[in-house]
């Protein structure tokens, strides 16, 4: 793999599991051991409760409440969710240390979680999200990037096989990207439009969620497809701000938009008989 070809391949991946916000958020100080609940379901629900507010606070409140249960119990109800937020932490910071610690931390949760339930969805997602990110962190190094990428694209492929509907049909949101944004063999492991096809399933599956019909978008623009590419994009445009996306929607309109720019461009440089790689 070049590393040009890295980068780009690095950018998709960035695309998937989301993008820095404009400003990186202040270093939140987690919650006191002693306001926390003692009783390891007390301790998940409370983290849960903190995931829901969308922000780093309630993430890195929610990680210390479950790594005081992880001391109590090592469940896999625990660590999944350790994951989860980790990984949350990972996409919210912009500055690498920050992105490369919550990436490994997530990585490690993830991986903690696989061992205990190898058959259930959730450590496989979060595994292939957070070595994703770390992969866009490292995106310099192509050397790695061989090494890391067919871990990714196997822990999404176990993902899409358990259970294609968790996360608003995030395995499939996961695999069908990767394939669709990645180079085509024998460069990467690309499938265009194996990627696209994964992504149309995700939009009908989750029709509601906003990023399912921007990597559609992205798919189809790939793949040259710009009235679907098109359509994808204004759908996200149009979207409504939903509990579980309000917070990443402005993202990802703004890279909606971003996308109808190319398709524009796209189509001149066809009424001109020029043609440019994606």
């Amino acid at each position: 793999m070049s590393r040009a070809r890295g980068l780009m391949l690095a950018a998709a991946l960035a695309l998937v599991w989301g993008c820095p916000p404009d400003k990186p958020p202040v270093t939140p100080i987690a919650v006191k051991d002693q306001e926390l609940p003692e009783d390891p379901a007390g301790l998940i629900k409370y983290a849960d409760e903190q995931m829901t507010k969308h922000t780093a606070q309630g993430a890195v409140n929610a990680i210390a409440a479950l790594k005081k249960a992880l001391i109590k119990e090592k469940s896999y109800e625990a660590l999944w969710r350790a994951a989860r937020a980790a990984a949350w932490l990972s996409d919210e910071y912009e500055d690498k240390d920050n992105k490369r610690t919550w990436a490994e931390t997530g990585m490690g949760y993830a991986k903690d979680a696989m061992a205990l339930e190898p058959q259930k969805v959730e450590g496989q997602y979060y595994y292939a999200l957070t070595l994703g990110q770390y992969l866009f962190i490292e995106q310099s190094n192509p050397t790695k990037a061989r090494q890391l990428l067919p871990q990714v694209l196997e822990s999404s492929k176990s993902s899409v096989k358990i259970n294609e509907k968790f996360d608003h049909a995030g395995p499939l949101r996961l695999l069908g990207s990767l394939y669709a944004q990645a180079p085509e063999p024998p460069t990467s492991v690309g499938d265009h439009e194996e990627g696209a096809k994964l992504l149309s399933k995700a939009t009908q599956l989750a029709p509601t969620y906003p990023q399912n019909w921007l990597l559609l978008g992205d798919a189809h623009r790939i793949n040259r497809n710009l009235d679907a590419a098109e359509d994808a994009y204004n759908r996200v445009l149009a979207a409504q701000p939903g509990p579980e996306w309000e917070h990443f929607l402005p993202r990802w309109q703004k890279q909606a938009q971003d996308g109808l720019k190319k398709v524009e461009s796209l189509r001149r440089q066809k009424s001109s008989g020029r043609d440019a790689p994606f």
